[in-house]
């Protein structure tokens, strides 16, 4: 058996971006609140509002005045991925869906 060489990991590679393509397009809106979390603030950042979340999520933090400072609880590379290619792209959920493919 040969070893893999350098077109074979091309292969796997378009195969592997394709099948996540395909099934990132079955895939509506963000599946549940850390995703919508990301997607929100990230279309908040692409659309110039910085760091900020303008709804309650949840009472963790217990903001008193809305806008406040967004992601307190979770990371911001995935919502900055989203931005970044809302801001290239135009904003939507598709768009969004772009770094993650």
């Amino acid at each position: 058996m040969s070893a893999l060489n350098r077109k074979h990991f091309l292969i796997l590679g378009a195969i592997a971006l394709l099948t996540y393509a395909l099934i990132g397009a079955f895939i509506q809106t963000p599946g549940y609140l850390d995703a919508d979390t990301y997607y929100h603030d990230g279309v908040r950042l692409a659309r110039g509002f910085g760091f900020s979340e303008n709804i309650l999520w949840n009472y963790l933090d217990s903001p008193v005045t809305l806008p406040h400072p967004s992601h307190g609880y979770w990371a911001p590379m995935a919502s900055l991925l989203a931005a970044a290619s809302m801001a290239a792209f135009g904003v939507g959920f598709r768009q969004a869906q772009i770094p993650f493919v």
